[in-house]
């Protein structure tokens, strides 16, 4: 099993939650639906779709990113979030500092390493201009 492999797995059974001060909440646009995670503490704002919203709604410190995915499968049928998706945007909500950090425990412990360990890593020069 590749590292990565390794991270997907922790992270489908961690047991995420959003942080308290993180509110979302629905806005009627002309373009749609939308649901927008606002940020109190950082005074920042997010948007995202119905599939987005449910899943962070599920992400309450007891269920596992995989129960999370399932209850999405459930409420939404072909709408719901799919599992990379849903992975994407746990990995989202972390680089975002959106989660509890208490509540991310081992994964979220080697995504810090591995972002660090990556940090570290001399950059191949043709891309060092890049970004």
């Amino acid at each position: 099993m590749s590292e990565t492999d390794f991270a997907v797995k922790e992270w489908a059974v961690a047991r995420p939650q959003v942080r308290k001060d993180v509110e979302v909440t629905f806005h009627k646009r002309r373009s749609g639906a939308v649901y927008v995670v606002e940020d109190l503490m950082h005074r920042r704002y997010f948007q995202g779709g119905l599939p987005e919203y449910q899943f962070i709604q599920s992400l309450n410190g007891k269920r596992t990113v995989g129960e999370a995915i399932a209850i999405s499968a459930r409420a939404l049928g072909a709408n719901a979030i799919s599992e990379p998706d849903a992975l994407k945007l746990v990995r989202w909500l972390v680089d975002n500092d959106l989660l509890d950090s208490d509540s991310a425990g081992p994964a979220q412990r080697r995504y810090d390493l591995a972002d660090e360990s990556a940090q570290k890593k001399p950059k191949h020069p043709w891309f060092q201009n890049l970004v």
